[in-house]
């Protein structure tokens, strides 16, 4: 074999092809995705932005936002290793709503804003007040330019118990006396002149003369019955600030950094990202990860709360010039991801400048097969539509119907009310709560000849009865609309159980379709989209009218689904649904108000009215243990005090109530 020779300049070439590549497979990529996949081609080295995932703060009218979570895998490793996870924030500049205040920072920290501080292009501040710098940050209660009228012996009241009077206008004197009170007393006294401005200075932990309330006096009207005073600018910081140091933790976060610069946070040990699992990341942050045994997941907010939250798509923007959505980028549609199914695509063929012309915003869906929770039932078709969760059809064999059942191809879909595998108990006489005023009865329960007598009712009148044995299903059929013999309701009674007091029967699968179905007609009309064909393979919408993208609207397009677009000169907008407080069924706790110091108590849990296992319950947020099979647990306190008792279990809306603890009768 010959010698190879080189070049001088090859051999730089090479050099630096090499380190190129490098620099490469060690780049951060952020594609505008907010689902991480093995099979989907993206970096190891992976970030989520402010424009990509929701649930950071983003101001779409500024295009403000500075949150990034960057993670740094190891290729087939499930593991996140110590320090390979990390979260940025810095401070911005933003506009004051009374612009004549010019500027001052906001940070966004864990999904929320903040106050950073002041800069000298705060024009009403005497030098820089930077809170991040002593690891603080507060929250901006009001910024607004509002224009506001105020008589003497009228007050302006401000959040936080904070409140200024006018103690007395002069006219001849251009000056208003005013008062500032917290809670009821006075704590500042002044006089201020038209066109001026009233700072109210405090001091907010280490940081001194911070303007805590700023209120502009646009003008003294002097009348010949009264004079009045106009404000047009109100700002108020929160008093009560957030501490932030290094070394502090948030559940896996540590901060590793607090400067004037920013907030950083890194992993203080491994993250494992084990199939199935919802991993806390901080605070109400969480990574969920698929079933499955390739590597899917994808940054989560705890939406259990009761609210409305906004859930949004990757923005179009400078950065992002996003014109297709699908579950990847926009986590309102519907998207299995332990099965890595999704069915819905709403993509802008052509924008033109401003405008979408007419049959060039194109929505798609088909239906796909996606089991059942109760996995032993195998399979049916599932539809995401204009954002929700639709049942197209059953396959041959499947809950009894050997036919197979295909509704959409009767242009119509069905809402799916309940999918639930958790385990439930029920009783003689007990009822299982469904959706549309369906409820199933157990009327009686054999464990001698391991049968339970059921009835369904509707609306209080039965219309069904039926003996079903043990580790078998409870199935209810009807006609939708022409589709004949369509399992409407399936429940699946696991095991009976023979007590010495009791007998009872464990649930576990709950399937329910909506009787009031959707027909879907082409031509047929959603806001701005109209339906261009229906099939069993499925349903395609496009818009009738030109779209105009105008400045500071929000979009109609179909159903839930909209888009919000900036107020700015720069196009920047995205689709989003809201989605109205936490998907899954209430837990409720059943147990007396009054309990007393030693003596045991029973704890019962519930949803849909009958009894829930293995539920997590805290009390004043210490665990005290799960439920049992019939959903209940015992507890002896053993002080007096108001205790606050928690429900929670994944797959559940959380509940909670108060109870008081009494010291025993001497």
């Amino acid at each position: 074999m010959g010698t190879r020779k080189y070049t001088t300049a090859f051999c730089l070439f090479l050099i630096m092809w090499l380190l190129c590549g490098t620099v490469a497979s060690q780049a951060t990529d952020s594609t505008g995705d907010r689902i991480w996949d093995e099979n989907a081609s993206q970096s190891l080295n992976y970030t989520w932005m402010p424009q990509t995932y929701s649930s950071f703060y983003y101001d779409l009218d500024t295009g403000e936002g500075s949150e990034n979570l960057t993670v740094r895998l190891t290729e087939g490793s499930r593991n996140i290793d110590t320090d390979r996870l990390l979260y940025e924030t810095e401070p911005f500049e933003t506009e004051f709503e009374y612009n004549e205040w010019d500027f001052y920072e906001a940070i966004g920290f864990m999904g929320e804003r903040y106050f950073a501080g002041y800069t000298n292009n705060s024009s009403f501040v005497r030098s820089n007040i930077n809170l991040i710098s002593y690891g603080q940050l507060s929250q901006v209660l009001i910024d607004s330019d509002d224009r506001t009228t105020l008589y003497t012996g009228s007050s302006l009241e401000l959040e936080e118990g904070y409140a200024l009077n006018i103690v007395d206008v002069s006219g001849n004197q251009n000056l208003v006396h005013v008062q500032l009170l917290r809670d009821g007393a006075v704590i500042d006294d002044s006089f201020i002149s038209s066109n001026a401005d009233y700072i109210y200075e405090t001091t907010l932990g280490t940081a001194q003369n911070v303007p805590l309330i700023a209120i502009h006096f646009s003008r003294i009207f002097r009348g010949p019955e009264t004079d009045a005073i106009f404000t047009t600018g109100t700002f108020q910081v929160s008093d009560q600030y957030m501490e932030i140091n290094a070394g502090d933790d948030f559940e896996t976060m540590e901060v590793s950094s607090v400067s004037s610069s920013g907030v950083s946070m890194r992993n203080n040990e491994a993250i494992s990202l084990s199939r199935g699992s919802t991993v806390n990341i901080m605070d109400n942050f969480s990574f969920i990860v698929a079933d499955a045994d390739s590597l899917r997941f994808a940054p989560v907010v705890n939406m259990s709360e009761p609210g409305t939250y906004e859930l949004r798509g990757t923005v179009y923007d400078e950065m992002f010039n996003t014109t297709t959505w699908t579950p990847y980028n926009f986590e309102g549609f519907y998207y299995n991801i332990d099965q890595n199914i999704s069915t819905e695509t709403l993509s802008i063929q052509q924008l033109n400048g401003r405008s979408i012309d007419s049959d060039m915003l194109v929505y798609s869906t088909e239906p796909t097969l996606v089991e059942f929770d109760h996995e032993e039932w195998g399979s049916y078709e599932v539809l995401g539509f204009m954002a929700e969760k639709y049942f197209s059809g059953y396959p041959e064999n499947t809950l009894g119907n050997s036919n197979g059942v295909n509704i959409l191809s009767n242009s119509i879909i069905s809402k799916v009310l309940v999918e639930d595998d958790n385990r439930k108990t029920m009783f003689r006489d007990s009822s299982l709560e469904l959706e549309e005023g369906y409820v199933l009865n157990v009327v009686d329960v054999s464990g001698n000849q391991n049968l339970v007598h059921v009835q369904l009712l509707r609306d209080g009148a039965v219309i069904d009865d039926s003996f079903i044995s043990s580790n078998a299903d409870y199935v209810y059929e009807t006609n939708l609309s022409t589709a004949q013999n369509v399992p409407l309701i399936a429940i699946h009674f696991s095991r009976i159980f023979r007590g010495t007091e009791t007998d009872a029967v464990f649930v576990q699968g709950i399937f329910q379709i909506s009787e009031g179905y959707l027909r879907l007609h082409t031509g047929e009309s959603f806001d701005e989209m109209e339906v261009s064909s229906v099939s069993d393979s499925g349903i395609i919408l496009r818009n009738k009218d030109p779209i105009s993208l105008t400045r500071d609207e929000v979009i109609d397009l179909m159903g839930n689904v909209k888009f919000r677009v900036a107020d700015s000169p720069v196009l920047r907008f995205y689709p989003f649904v809201n989605l109205r407080s936490a998907e899954g069924d209430q837990l409720e706790i059943d147990m007396p108000d009054t309990l007393i110091v030693g003596q045991e108590a029973e704890i019962v849990v519930t949803a849909r009215n009958v009894s829930v296992s293995e539920v997590n319950v805290q009390v004043n947020g210490n665990i005290i243990g799960l439920t049992g099979d019939e959903g209940t647990l015992n507890y002896t306190p053993d002080r007096e005090d108001n205790f606050t008792i928690s429900a929670t279990k994944t797959g559940y809306v959380s509940g909670s109530r108060n109870v008081t603890v009494a010291g025993q009768e001497s």
